[in-house]
């Protein structure tokens, strides 16, 4: 036990927040003889200690918020009471002691929140109560007597009671400032005593069930009533007696039912505070703005609007809360944004459009709330407020890139509308000016002010001219060093006469007591500071240092350093002074009354680290916590590891983490980082770091804590456990007593910037007892704070482990520092400013970002848009260039070689294919202007040059280029030599001319040419778009996906529908829009007589004339259209890319299409009412934060060309473009690829369609169909559903089933419903990664999956499931949610259904949810529940599948407990999970982390733990992620695989 002796001399502790139940309470609190306060507030104590009855100078108790229900007999024998704090606890009317209230000095009685019926009836005896406080408890009634006695009350509070009046001897309380009645039913009261309170302050009558006819009259004649609260009672109108209070401060009538005010309310000429909120007040008075002291205003919930608020409420000059929420305001008046003091908006729930602009230039305004305002647009900032543009150094402002492109800066007044002044103001102030009296007073101060300047500079002259010019001194050109010494000295040292002394510690002097200035150690300096009053009556200085004979260097140069550095601070011109040991000056030595006396030794510390063996204690903490680790010290045993926590000892030189099997991840990371600091900062890199693991630890760790454990590492701290809150302490030291109250630590946060550096604090943790100590604090504190905190050490139960640690300011260790939120000694560090840099470049980082700002080019989004070529002209230019055309020939490639193309299919083109024109073009021969022909001379003949084109379409492979460059290409060389050109163009990027030869029949559709060798095969429904793009030249019919949500009544469609029949091939229709022009119908016919000339009908029929049978069937049924195309005259493309080398913008052509999209860049898509930003996969961060910003500027400038059409900013991510983004790209086509391993012939596919059923089911037919599957390109059609090729169950004849699947060339299309985007809660609605890496797993291991029943866990769309499906035996496909379920069996049917004729489905769709207790807790008798033989079924699986089902921790918990219930039962069960790795990098953790694969780790070590209690083994391995990939997608090292499979003993 600690004895300090210092406890007798403690004044005043406070013990709150600790635990002091059963019988915990210190007994060392009897030797407190001197104590005088003592507060025991939340310490769990149930009744009063027997120690406290030994206190008898104790004049201030408080236990509040504890559990007492009996006071006791100890208090009566405290003759010093004072203050009894009883607030909230359990007290009955038994246990108030009967003389307590005999007590002469009680003056302060507070029992309110207790269990009190009646009024104890000794209380009237403490006649020198003037705090009294009975709220919240059950009394009925006042006893008459009480305020007989108790005349000198100046504070009762008796709210929440049950009172239904008052005494009327309650008048007798002359002296009464605070009356609290709140929620009394007080219906019956008159009140009538309240006049006669005449010194009454503060009255709150809060449901009091005051009315009109009940109101206590007379309060106008309290004349010093200032707070006022009538809130929630049932006044219609504000009493006319309050209109008479001027007095009134503060005025709270909120939740009444007022509906208007009267005018007369400038008699409240000092309110401050006016709640009306939740009346029905339509308007406010136009005397309003005569409150000119008035401050907060509240206006919630009342039925205002803009009329409603006087518009001269900007008179309110002092206003600095506005509250007027959940209203009906349009607009608030602009004088209330004259309120330059104003500090709070509250607007939020009106109806409000729009704002004043002089909003942004309220100077303190802090809080602005307009939410749920859905109408509302903000005013633009002024220019002047605007935040800077720089980004990545690029100045991305408007004006500055407009500046940059040499275009006209934006005109000001387009940027925010001019709204009306406001009116009442204006004349106000014209008024005035009529008056006169303004200007007159502007007049007389500037002639006032500008005498005094005349004035002043010719008394200066005169000055300057009698005084001779005489040079300076060469002191006065010494400047004072512009240094911080705030850190060093006080700010009042130096300014009372009398003597100072400071002595130098680690570097810096602290001031020494009064009593101790001069008794010099030997081994230490001081400064020495005299301060008087010289003859000019003003403060002077004369500073010394002494310098000790053993003192060390540093401490000599610091003295001398400060010395000087006091001199600075003080402004003195004296010189310091040194002073030597034992040769010291006269003048030095009269400072001292007793003279001046040596100490052997040295009291201070030398700031120089000094080299000596350091025994270290064994420290070990328990650390837990992801945003902000919590480490709480343990004893250092093996009984304390627990296996789900990160442990870290510290033994000095060795540092050791232990992590539990079910620790997070990211608390280990953190505990690391802390040992890093704790190395680098405390041990100066001298300490080794090992990281131990459970199951792994080494044999130094074991003996460092004494033993290895015999048993398993299990948990051993309770589930509830809740670590003690840090208690904060400030010592006070006063003469002759000491002092301990707790530091109130707001929301419960402790932050560093509670610690003053001219105190010291003691933080009590629990298990650990830091002593802080300031730098700028008194030698007797940090004495007198390391022996109370002793005492507290031994006083409170403690683990044995606890200690007490030391801990200067500037020096605190890393564990002190962890107990702190947001105290980090990360330092912003500069890496990249080398010293080599620094003199390269310069050390000036304005001058160098200014040197160095990066080059950009947006200049392209400042150019107006190409416009469209009129179609005269485009007529006219297309006959000049078919008019210079000599010949074309047309070659097309056909089983590896090119052969002719014959002339009815010239202007057809096929995307899988290759096409060579040969172009022959008349060169004009340019003659000379000045030289005449001969009528006998002809004129020259024209040159001709051969121009070849080289058309590719988008599916076809790069062979044909190759092709043509070594066959035909050599060919044409040797005919034609220098005159030819080749040209190469891909599909969609031709150029005008070569467009111009086709006279706009350009047709391109899908697949592959048909040759006159290939079989014949049966035709599918064909749909085509007619789109001119930039101009009438470029105009193509592109075969698209026969989908009615494609058209639009601005454009012709071509759809034709196959028949099965010799005579009729089909029907064509020409579908013209109602906003399609005339020449582009004509054109739309011309084309559908050209593709289809011989036993086909073609049909033109206007947009609302179409017929059902064939014409709907064939686009697949009516869906909402577009009908209107106006994004085609606003249309433009964008590309974002640095491939120059700085960042630039440019604009693609007016005929953009898909395959401008660049995946290494980023694009601007602009269709006239959203702004597409388009990031490619391959694209860097720099270009999408830069083409951000671009974005944001072409927005702005588009804002002032284009005020009528605003562009919102939009995100469209590479395979997941919307129909907004598509619908401006002509033949838009979604896909991914994938391809199978020896794919078989059509022939070999055509064998397999023909094949039955059953030996489809044998495992033969299993490995064969498996290349049915194979389809060369997957879709995503239209509505974002995903087309994937499918395995075929069943020969299909005719038309297909549903229009799911569509059969073309003989493959065969698996269509999947999916989301391209969603919330959170609806993920399974999206296709993930993950399913397509177990699709390809099952497919490639299909023995596998051939024959078992198959369980896949949270399906989602279910598309490993429907792979799954063509080879198990059954599969039961399970999720959650109605909707989720409903688009599962959609998926599911569409694609295993057809075909079967009858045939037993073998797959379930179920309702499974993992958070159940159990698995029959899913019974049910919804449409997806299970029955109790789905359970059955779903325990007897062979095998369990999953696809990114991790990714929150929860669910991760959940999943292994359902799997844990299933696997349990036999047969042996295997588990296949494929997930994507997700990494998060955040600037809490400052580290890449992935917390929920580190979760899922954990949880399979937890499960295979599971082995020991059943003998079920769980095993659990990586599965190998290099089987062949057969979709095309991103197969990142991130996405894995695990098995987990079970086995069970042998018996």
């Amino acid at each position: 036990m600690a004895s300090t002796g210092v406890l007798p001399f403690v004044r005043g502790i406070d013990l709150t927040s600790n635990d002091f139940q059963a019988e915990k309470f210190p007994k060392q609190m009897a030797e407190m003889t001197g104590l005088r306060w003592l507060r025991l507030s939340k310490t769990g104590l149930e009744k009063i200690p027997d120690a406290l009855g030994k206190l008898k100078k104790l004049e201030h108790l408080t236990i509040t918020k504890n559990n007492i229900s009996s006071l006791g007999d100890d208090l009566e024998e405290l003759p010093a009471l004072r203050t009894l704090n009883c607030r909230n606890n359990k007290l009955k009317d038994s246990g108030i002691p009967k003389d307590i209230f005999k007590l002469e000095d009680l003056s302060v009685v507070d029992l309110s929140y207790n269990e009190l019926q009646d009024v104890p009836p000794t209380l009237e005896k403490a006649k020198n109560c003037i705090v009294l406080n009975l709220g919240h408890n059950h009394i009925e009634m006042i006893p008459n007597q009480l305020f007989i006695n108790l005349t000198d009350l100046i504070f009762v509070d008796l709210s929440n009671n049950n009172l239904e009046t008052l005494p009327p001897q309650m008048r007798r309380l002359t002296n009464l400032r605070t009356l609290i009645l709140n929620n009394n039913p007080l219906i019956h009261a008159q009140l009538r005593q309240l006049p006669a309170l005449v010194e009454l302050e503060t009255l709150h009558m809060k449901n009091a069930q005051r009315t009109i006819a009940n109101f206590p009259s007379g309060l106008d004649t309290l004349v010093h009533l200032q707070d006022l609260d009538l809130s929630c009672n049932e006044l219609p109108r504000v009493p006319e007696t309050l209109y008479k209070l001027a007095s009134v401060k503060r005025l709270n009538l909120s939740s009444n039912q007022i509906t208007e005010l009267s005018l007369v309310i400038d008699s409240w000429v000092n309110l401050e505070t006016l709640n009306l909120s939740r009346n029905m007040l339509k308007s406010l008075p136009s005397s309003l703005y005569k409150l000119q002291s008035l401050k907060k205003l509240y206006l919630n919930c009342n039925q205002l609007d803009f009329d409603g608020i006087p518009a001269n409420i900007g008179k309110l000059h002092n206003l600095e809360i506005f509250s007027a929420a959940n209203n009906n305001l349009e607009m608030i008046p602009e004088g209330l944004c004259r309120c330059g003091k104003l500090k709070k908006l509250i607007l939020n729930g009106n109806n409000l459009v729009t704002l004043p602009d002089i909003l942004h230039l309220l100077p303190e305004l802090e809080t602005l709330d307009v939410r749920d305002n859905p109408n509302l647009v903000m005013p633009p900032k002024p220019e002047e407020l605007r935040k800077s543009f720089e980004y990545y150094n690029i100045d991305f402002s408007l004006s500055g890139q407009l500046r940059q492109a040499g275009a006209p800066p934006p005109p000001s007044t387009e940027e925010s509308p001019v709204h009306k002044s406001d009116p009442v103001a204006r004349k106000l102030r014209l008024r005035r000016r009529r008056d006169g009296q303004e200007s007159e007073k502007v007049l007389k101060g500037m002639r006032d002010v500008a005498k005094n300047k005349t004035d002043a500079l010719t008394a200066k002259l005169e000055e300057e001219a009698k005084e001779p010019l005489k040079p300076k001194k060469w002191n006065e050109h010494l400047q004072r060093p512009h240094l911080d010494y705030s850190e060093i000295f006080d700010e009042e040292v130096g300014q009372i006469p009398g003597l100072s002394c400071w002595e130098i510690e680690n570097f810096l002097p602290n001031q020494v007591e009064e009593g101790l200035i001069g008794k010099f150690y030997e081994a230490d300096c001081y400064i020495v500071l005299r301060t008087f009053i010289n003859d000019s009556n003003s403060l002077d200085w004369q500073i010394w240092y002494w310098i000790g004979e053993q003192a060390t260097l540093d401490k000599k140069a610091c003295s001398a350093i400060h010395a000087v550095n006091l001199r600075n601070l003080l402004g003195a011109e004296c010189r310091t002074i040194r002073e030597e040991m034992n040769d010291e000056n006269e003048d030095f030595l009269e400072l001292f009354d007793n003279g001046i006396s040596y100490i052997e030794g040295g009291r201070t510390a030398s700031g120089f680290f000094t080299v000596e063996n350091i025994t270290y204690e064994v420290k070990m903490y328990r650390t837990w916590g992801q945003q902000k680790i919590s480490m709480e010290r343990v004893r250092p045993r093996t009984t304390s590891l627990d296996r789900r926590f990160v442990f870290l000892v510290d033994a000095g030189t060795d540092i050791y983490i232990w992590t539990g099997k079910l620790a997070k991840g990211v608390t280990k990371t953190k505990t690391r980082l802390v040992a890093e600091k704790i190395n680098k900062n405390e041990r100066k890199g001298s300490s080794e770091i090992h990281m131990e693991y459970m199951g792994e630890e080494s044999s130094g760790f074991w003996e460092l804590l004494g033993t290895q454990p015999s048993a398993p590492i299990g948990e051993i701290v309770s589930e509830d456990f809740e670590p003690a809150e840090p208690r904060l302490y400030k010592v006070g030291l006063g003469m002759g007593y000491l002092e301990l109250p707790q530091v109130e630590i707001p929301k419960k946060r402790l932050v560093h910037s509670l610690l003053d550096t001219k105190n010291v604090y003691i933080l009590d943790c629990k298990s650990d007892l830091y002593v802080w100590i300031g730098k700028k604090s008194t030698r007797l504190v940090r004495a007198a704070a390391l022996k109370l905190s002793q005492e507290l050490n031994f006083m409170i139960d403690r683990p044995p482990c606890c200690s007490v640690t030391r801990c200067l300011q500037g020096t605190e260790p890393q564990i002190f520092k962890t107990k702190f939120i947001g105290w980090d000694d990360v330092l912003a560090v500069d890496f990249t400013r080398t010293a080599e840099s620094v003199s390269r470049r310069g050390a000036d980082l304005k001058v160098i970002m200014e040197r160095d700002k990066m080059k950009t080019d947006l200049s392209a989004l400042f150019m107006p848009r190409q416009p469209a070529m009129p179609f005269d002209e485009a007529e006219q230019v297309m006959q000049d260039w078919n008019d210079d055309m000599d010949g074309m020939e047309a070659f097309v490639l056909e089983d590896k070689k090119f052969v002719r193309l014959p002339d009815d299919e010239l202007g057809i083109f096929h995307t899988h294919d290759c096409y060579v024109f040969l172009c022959r073009y008349w060169v004009p021969v340019d003659e000379p202007e000045d030289e005449d022909l001969d009528d006998d001379e002809e004129p020259p003949e024209e040159d001709t040059k051969c121009v070849v084109y080289f058309w590719q379409g988008r599916m076809a492979s790069n062979m044909g280029w190759l092709t043509f460059t070594f066959s035909l290409q050599k060919k044409f060389e040797s005919l034609f030599g220098d005159k030819l050109e080749v040209v190469r163009t891909h599909q969609q990027q031709e150029n005008l001319k070569f467009l111009s030869h086709f006279k706009r029949e350009f047709v391109i559709r899908d697949g592959k040419r048909k040759t006159p060798s290939a079989p014949a095969v049966k035709p599918s429904i064909e749909f085509f778009h007619l789109r001119a793009n930039g101009g009438p030249i470029a105009t193509r019919c592109i075969q698209i996906q026969p989908n009615a949500s494609l058209l639009n009544s601005c454009f012709c469609y071509i759809l034709m529908v196959p028949f099965d029949s010799e005579d009729l091939r089909g029907v064509v229709y020409v579908w013209i829009g109602k906003k399609a022009e005339h020449q582009e119908a004509e054109l739309a016919e011309k084309i559908a007589y050209k593709m289809y000339p011989d036993n086909y009908t073609v049909q033109m029929i206007n947009e609302g004339e179409e017929p059902e049978n064939f014409f709907w069937v064939g686009i697949g049924g009516r869906k909402p259209y577009d009908s209107d195309a106006t994004y085609m005259k606003f249309a433009r493309l964008f590309r974002c890319s640095n491939e120059k080398g700085y960042f630039t913008v440019s604009e693609k052509c007016a005929d953009f299409c898909q395959d401008d999209l660049a995946d290494d860049d980023v694009m601007l898509l602009d269709n006239g009412e959203q702004v597409f930003l388009w990031v490619g996969r391959k694209t860097s961060d720099v270009e999408i934060k830069l083409a951000f910003k671009s974005a944001q500027v072409y927005i702005q400038h588009l804002r002032n060309k284009q005020p009528d059409r605003p562009r919102k900013l939009l995100l469209a991510m590479k395979y997941k473009e919307n129909r907004r983004f598509t619908k401006c790209f002509h033949g838009w086509v979604t896909c991914f690829r994938f391809k199978l391993p020896g794919a078989p012939s059509k022939e070999t596919k055509l064998q397999k369609l023909s094949q039955s059923d059953e030996k489809r089911n044998s495992k033969k037919s299993c490995s064969d169909d498996l290349h049915i599957i194979s389809k060369e390109v997957v879709h995503l059609d239209e509505d974002g559903d995903l087309v994937v090729p499918r395995k075929r169950r069943k020969t299909v004849k005719g038309q297909k089933s549903g229009g799911a699947i569509e059969i073309t060339d003989n493959y065969f299309i698996l269509t999947i419903e999916h989301c391209l985007a969603t919330e959170l809660e609806d993920v399974g609605k999206q296709v993930w990664s993950g399913s397509l890496l177990l699709a390809d797993f099952i497919i490639h291991h299909q023995s596998l999956f051939t024959d078992r029943i198959i369980l896949d866990l949270g399906a989602g769309t279910g598309l490993s499931s429907i792979v799954a499906a063509f080879f198990a035996k059954k599969v039961i496909t399970t999720d959650i949610g109605e909707k989720l379920l409903n688009l599962l069996q959609h998926n599911m049917s569409e694609n295993l259904d057809i075909g079967c004729d009858g045939t037993k489905k073998n797959y379930e769709v179920k309702e499974l949810c993992w958070t159940a207790e159990s698995l029959e807790d899913n019974i049910g008798t919804d449409k997806f529940s299970c029955s109790a033989d789905d359970i059955r079924n779903i325990r007897d699986t062979d095998m369990i599948l999953g696809a990114d089902v991790i990714y929150d921790d929860d669910l991760t918990d959940a999943l292994m407990r359902t799997t844990y219930q299933i696997m349990m039962q036999k047969p042996e069960k295997i588990l296949y999970l494929a997930f994507e790795k997700r990494y998060v990098f955040t600037i809490h953790d400052k580290d890449i982390m992935c917390p929920a694969f580190d979760h899922f780790k954990t949880c399979l070590n937890e499960l295979h733990l599971c082995n020991e209690e059943n003998g079920v083994q769980f095993n659990h391995e990586p599965v190998p992620v290099d089987f062949p990939q057969y979709f095309q997608y991103q197969r990142t090292k991130e996405l894995m695989m695990w098995k987990i499979f079970t086995k069970f003993p042998k018996r």
